[in-house]
C-alpha cells in the first residue's frame, strides 16, 4: 500500500469537513468495482453472479455530481439536494419557478438474460430526516427516473420498453442495521396479469449504524458499507475488507479511502465534541414550539409548570406532535 499522510481536514470548518466527506463517500462508491460488490448483495437479479461479471453488466456512464437531471433531457446525477431554477420573467412579469430534483449516483445496469436494463439511484444520506417522510422523497426520485424516459429510452405509447427504476437509499447515524423494501403488488378478482405487470418501480431504504461493528451472522452489507462509510475504521482495515468482496484496490480507490479515514476523523472528532451541544439546541428548539403551540392552546401556564419536569414535558411532546 502507498504511503501516503494527508492534512486535508486540518483547515476545514465541520460543514466543509462533512461536505468533503460524503464528495469522497460518493465517488468511492461510485467506483464500478464497489457498486458491483453492493449490487451483488442487495439486487435480487444479480445476487448469483460474480462481482467481475456485474461489473461488466454496470454501464460506464456512472453519473456522479456532474449534470442536472431535467424532465425532457437524458438521466444525469448530481446531488441529494433540490435545485431551484431562477427566475424567469414574461413580460416583465415573474413566473412561477420550479424545482427540479438531484441525484447522487445514477447509471443503468444491462442483466445477460434477455438484455433487460434496470435504471439504478443510489443515495447517501447523514441521518433520517426530521421534516419529511423518506419513503415519500424516494417514491418521488423513482418516479422522476420513469418520466424522465420517454423520448429517451423509450418513444411515447411504446412503455414496454421502459426501464424499470431502482431507488436504493443508504441513511446512516441509525440505532440498529435495517433493510425496508417497497414494489408494486397486483391484487385481482380477475386473471393474474391480464394488465400486465407493474415492476418498474422499487424502492430501498438502507438504515445503517456506521459505527456497529462486525457480528458473526449479520448480512455481507453492512461491512462493505462500513469499510465504506465508518468514521472510526483505520485505513488498513477498510482496504482488506474491499479486497474480501473481491474490489481491485488500485490507486484511486486507495487515495479515495485514505482521503475519507483523514476527513473521517474531523467528523468523528468534532461530532464528539458537540454532540451535548446539539441535544441541547434540539431540546431549546422543541420546548420553543410547544411553548408557541401551547400559547395558542390558552395553556401557558400549564407549560410553565411543566418546565423542569421532563416526564410531564414528555408528555406534552407527545400530545401535541413536537
Amino acid at each position: 500500500m502507498t504511503e501516503r499522510r494527508t492534512d486535508i481536514a486540518l483547515d476545514l470548518s465541520d460543514s466543509e469537513s462533512q461536505a468533503l466527506y460524503d464528495d469522497h463517500a460518493k465517488r468511492l462508491l461510485g467506483y464500478r468495482w464497489i457498486l458491483a460488490a453492493f449490487l451483488k448483495e442487495v439486487l435480487p437479479g444479480v445476487a448469483g453472479y460474480t462481482v467481475a461479471q456485474i461489473v461488466e453488466m454496470i454501464d460506464p456512464d456512472i453519473q456522479i455530481s456532474t449534470t442536472r437531471l431535467h424532465p425532457d433531457l437524458r438521466v444525469r446525477g448530481l446531488n441529494t439536494e433540490y435545485k431551484d431554477v431562477p427566475d424567469e420573467h414574461d413580460n416583465g412579469k415573474k413566473k412561477k419557478r420550479s424545482r427540479q430534483i438531484r441525484f447522487d449516483i445514477l447509471f443503468r445496469i444491462r442483466l445477460p438474460e434477455g438484455a433487460r436494463r434496470f435504471l439504478i439511484n443510489i443515495e447517501i444520506q447523514k441521518e433520517k430526516p426530521e421534516k419529511y417522510v423518506l419513503a415519500d422523497r424516494a417514491t418521488a426520485y423513482g418516479a422522476q427516473g420513469i418520466t424522465s424516459q420517454m423520448n429517451v429510452e423509450y418513444l411515447k405509447g411504446n412503455y414496454s420498453d421502459m426501464m424499470p427504476v431502482y431507488s436504493i437509499w443508504i441513511v446512516a447515524g441509525q440505532k440498529k442495521n435495517t433493510v425496508s423494501t417497497w414494489k408494486l403488488t397486483e391484487r385481482t378478482d380477475g386473471t393474474p396479469g391480464e394488465w400486465g405487470e407493474a415492476d418498474k418501480l422499487r424502492l430501498m431504504i438502507l438504515g445503517f449504524n456506521e459505527r456497529s461493528g462486525y457480528q458473526e451472522g449479520e448480512k455481507p452489507t453492512w461491512n462493505l458499507l462500513r469499510s465504506l462509510f465508518s468514521t472510526t475504521m483505520k485505513v488498513e482495515e477498510k482496504l482488506e475488507i474491499l479486497e474480501r468482496y473481491d474490489v481491485p484496490v488500485i490507486e484511486d480507490v486507495e487515495e479515495e479511502v485514505l482521503d475519507m479515514c483523514n476527513l473521517g476523523r474531523g467528523v468523528y472528532e468534532n461530532g464528539q465534541k458537540s454532540g451535548i451541544l446539539l441535544g441541547e439546541d434540539k431540546l431549546t428548539y422543541r420546548m420553543g414550539r410547544l411553548k408557541e403551540a401551547m400559547i395558542k392552546a390558552g395553556r401557558q401556564q400549564e407549560f410553565l409548570d411543566a418546565v423542569g419536569n421532563m416526564k410531564a414535558m414528555d408528555r406534552l411532546f407527545a400530545e401535541f406532535g413536537i
